[in-house]
């Protein structure tokens, strides 16, 4: 039996055959490309990370904001009930005058109703 010698490719003086090389330089190529790409992502990821934690900070001012808003008007609201937690007596009187202009207003279309001398007012009741 004869031994022959294995079939090698052409070798570099540093051991590293042309494909193995054209393979490896491809590879570095793609790593660089996907460093980049990965490099680009992280740029665009911490951009829009600070837009976002700025606008929560003014989410979170506006709602300080807001919350002590609501709470002065609770406060004024809790200020404006009697001790029985009834709403006061000036609101009431409000609300009494009101209807009072609205009962004087209904009085005076059911007077005029029937009354022609008032140009361009025709009231159907």
């Amino acid at each position: 039996m004869v031994l022959s010698k294995p079939k090698t490719h052409s070798t570099s003086p540093g051991g590293i055959d042309k494909t193995s090389k054209d393979k490896i330089a491809s590879m570095m190529k793609r790593l660089k490309v996907e460093l980049l790409t990965c490099k680009w992502k992280l740029h665009e990821e911490s951009v829009a990370r600070s837009i976002a934690e700025s606008r929560l900070l003014q989410v979170e001012l506006e709602n300080r904001r807001l919350t002590e808003q609501l709470n002065k008007v609770l406060e004024g609201y809790h200020d404006s009930l009697d001790d029985s937690g009834t709403v006061m007596v000036n609101t009431i009187k409000v609300v009494e005058t009101a209807f009072q202009h609205f009962h004087r207003f209904m009085d005076t279309l059911h007077l005029t109703k029937n009354d022609t001398t008032i140009p361009g007012i025709h009231v159907d009741l």
